[in-house]
């Protein structure tokens, strides 16, 4: 073991003081955001330490109006989790109550009476006396407000949120949301699932909607043709007639929920499977700020707590290089000058683990050694009280977890995605002990990106890279305090970091990132590789694409009566069109390789690809605990498929196993290299897949590796697949290697003989 001493880690004040009920003086970085919303620049991307005060971004907004009198109507927070948000918001909340009185509470809107001055040093600037709502938007919000008021769809639920703002007043706005909210409302999508399924049909339709908007653009000189070409089109898509007066209502409640802030928290979050719809997100925000008559009040900020190189290209090349701007917030010394502590001082113990595989990848065996580093730390874990042990896998979270409590008799609160072992607490218990009271969190993904936990003062931290350790290690010490972090080293690695240390015992936070550097690679290998190729995929480009096109063809509908005012849009259409490599090919693509069946439509312009499988813990008493990815369920834990009939997956013990081992379909003989190679590159639901399989004269084995019962439960969620042929020529060897890590991680099937690969299938 080797320990070293880390300086705590602080951020520059700047000059600028709010004074409401309580004070505040804002950081340095806070202010050049500020400074950023009256510049005509429309993006801003901001690396900033965890716990630095990124959420501030969303009043940076109004402070504009106040010092610069912009015109903002308020921010739009999105998140990658709904504990993020509904986190974020509870820390606006804590905020906003040092400055103002809270007025009203109805159908969950948070409206603020704030009096509040603003100074430049000590020179006084301006006084602001207005109102700042508060509104959550997330499935679980809506469905407890849709049933508290006997509402029957979502929508007037949004109705009924829209008009209390209206009511009271609200002058400033911010909404917490998931990106599914903003981004089925902007691309129109937000509808039933049978109207959703038509509106998709005419969106994919070869390239109806990219030839209309290119013959529109082709006739904006002669108005007559014009209107008479954009009646033909409403004629031609009926379902969009009669929906007039309803996307008049989806309209208002956008345009009343939605501000025209855009602050994208976590961004490096959204890799490869959701970037694609991310990306569309950003440009469905560009799209509508094309249709206002505010055009420069449309601003987007990226923010991220690990600085990803990768994603910052991707960024740039969406919104165009010279319209974004950049604010890294390095730390400072904290003896120096004027500064605010974001993190205390910090003992970081490198454990040292024997790995059986050496590189880069070793890393990632640290995971299978949580276990064994808890059974040996659970006394120090018990002594600091307030703890947080972040694994990779859930079942190594799970085991850590009852070591952990078989040894102290202590209840831990495990996270993981899937609901906790019964004995043990789940998520309700960090919200009621977010900052005091004892807490051992066991958690993964789930918890890294949830309640923002305050004075944590030890620490576990498993990481395959170096920007999951930067998260991770970001959630100890918040709030100031001091705290031990351990980490588990691969033995070759230890001998390496302490050579680059070189005896020194006491370091700066950036110093043990820049050793850690030496050691570790940058990011996540899927992210690394997958966000370089993701959008050189067709089944990518599609999901980019189709968002688009369905907010076009909604807006052929709005404005049929002054077609000429769309002309910005169009072009821009289809100038994000040849940025997504949308040509010919892919038309062509669309037309001959994807299914239309709606479920496989309706998948493909999901937010999110994460198909769930209803599942049942042992013993909980033919209770559905949840939800979770059929792959997770049978790569964690040993399982069997309810035998009563339901259609759900029956969780017992965690058992390691390896993800590649379960995320494959065996054959005995592989099908012809004929039927593999027309499947190349096709979308289609599994059930179909698997009957052309079957009818190939070749069946499915019964596998040692639980592939019967994952087929079973494939195909009775009928997913939807896209095929690519593993030996196809046309396949590149950048796609080959994606593949097999995507399958590594078990985000890709693999169709396997004799234990070779013959194809892949990604889950949609």
């Amino acid at each position: 073991m080797y320990t070293i001493e880390v300086k705590p880690l602080c951020v520059e004040l700047g000059c600028i003081k709010i004074v409401g009920k309580e004070e505040f003086i804002l950081r340095r970085f806070q202010e050049n955001i500020i400074d950023f919303f009256k510049d005509t620049r429309s993006y801003l991307f901001l690396s900033a330490p965890t716990g630095s005060g990124k959420t501030f971004t969303l009043l940076a907004p109004l402070l504009s109006n106040i010092l610069y009198g912009t015109k903002y109507d308020g921010a739009l927070g999105i998140y990658p989790t709904k504990p993020l948000t509904v986190d974020q918001l509870e820390s606006l909340k804590s905020i906003l109550g040092k400055l103002g009185d809270t007025e009203t509470d109805e159908h969950h809107v948070t409206i603020y009476e704030l009096d509040i001055e603003v100074f430049k040093g000590n020179e006084k600037v301006n006084r602001y006396r207005g109102k700042i709502g508060l509104v959550l938007l997330t499935r679980d919000n809506i469905e407890k407000l849709r049933g508290s008021l006997a509402m029957e769809s979502g929508r007037s639920v949004l109705d009924a949120i829209r008009k209390v703002l209206l009511t009271e007043n609200v002058d400033y706005l911010i909404t917490f949301a998931v990106p599914e909210y903003p981004y089925l409302m902007l691309s129109h999508m937000y509808r039933s699932h049978h109207d959703l399924a038509k509106i998709l049909d005419i969106a994919s339709s070869r390239e109806f909607v990219y030839r209309a908007v290119s013959k529109m653009l082709s006739l904006m000189n002669d108005e007559d043709k014009l209107r008479s070409y954009s009646e033909y089109i409403i004629r031609h898509v009926k379902l969009l007639v009669g929906e007039r007066g309803a996307e008049r209502e989806l309209a208002d409640i956008s345009s009343a929920l939605l501000p025209s802030v855009l602050f994208f928290d976590e961004f490096h979050t959204w890799s490869f499977y959701e970037l694609p719809t991310a990306i569309a997100l950003v440009l469905l925000h560009r799209l509508v700020s094309l249709t206002s008559t505010r055009r420069e009040m449309y601003r987007v900020v990226f923010s991220s707590a690990t600085p990803n190189q990768q994603v910052l290209y991707v960024i740039e090349k969406i919104v165009g290089e010279s319209s974004m701007e950049k604010i890294v917030v390095e730390p400072v010394d904290c003896g120096s000058g004027s500064v605010v502590k974001v993190k205390g001082k910090t003992t970081v113990e490198l454990y040292p683990v024997k790995t059986r595989l050496t590189g880069p990848i070793a890393w990632f065996e640290t995971d299978s050694h949580l276990p064994q580093v808890v059974d040996v730390k659970a006394s120090e874990i018990e002594n600091y009280k307030r703890v947080i042990v972040l694994g990779r896998r859930i079942w190594s979270v799970v085991e850590a977890a009852k070591e952990f409590h078989k040894r102290t008799g202590k209840t831990p609160v495990v996270v993981t995605g899937v609901a906790p072992p019964l004995d043990f607490h789940g998520r309700d218990a960090l919200v009621e002990r977010k900052t005091i009271g004892e807490l051992y969190v066991f958690g993964n993904y789930a918890v890294e990106l949830g309640v923002d936990l305050q004075n944590i003062y030890y620490s576990i931290v498993i990481a395959s890279n170096l920007g999951e350790l930067v998260q991770r290690m970001g959630r100890s010490g918040r709030g100031g305090v001091d705290s031990k972090i351990v980490v588990p080293v691969p033995n070759a690695y230890l001998s390496e970091i302490v050579k680059k240390l070189r005896g020194k015992n006491t370091i700066s936070y950036s110093e043990l990132i820049e050793f850690f550097s030496w050691v570790m690679p940058y990011e996540h290998i899927v992210k690394a590789l997958g966000n370089k190729t993701a959008m050189a995929w067709n089944i990518n480009k599609l999901r980019a694409y189709l968002p688009l096109a369905t907010h076009v063809l909604v807006l052929l509908l709005r404005y049929r009566d002054k077609p000429m005012d769309l002309k910005p849009v169009l072009q821009d259409f289809v100038n994000m069109a040849g940025m997504l490599g949308i040509d010919d090919k892919f038309f062509s693509w669309l037309s001959n390789k994807v299914s239309r069946n709606r479920e496989v439509l309706v998948e493909l312009a999901s937010f999110r690809l994460s198909p769930s499988v209803p599942y049942a813990r042992y013993g909980s008493k033919e209770q559905v605990d949840g939800e979770a990815n059929p792959i997770t369920l049978f790569s964690n834990y040993d399982v069997d498929l309810d035998g009563t009939g339901k259609f759900r997956v029956i969780i017992k013990e965690p058992m390691q196993k390896a993800v590649s081992d379960v995320a494959v379909i065996e054959m005995i003989h592989p099908p012809t290299n004929s039927l593999l190679s027309s499947l190349n590159d096709a979308v289609i639901p599994f059930r179909l897949l698997l009957d052309i399989l079957i009818k190939s004269r070749k069946s499915p084995k019964r596998s040692r590796l639980l592939s019967d019962p994952l087929i079973k439960v494939l195909e009775a969620m009928n997913v939807p697949i896209y095929f690519i042929y593993a030996r196809e020529n046309t396949v590149d060897t950048n796609r080959i290697r994606l593949l097999e890590i995507l399958h590594v991680y078990g985000l890709a099937l693999a169709l396997k003989c004799s234990g070779e690969a013959y194809a892949y299938m990604l889950l949609l």
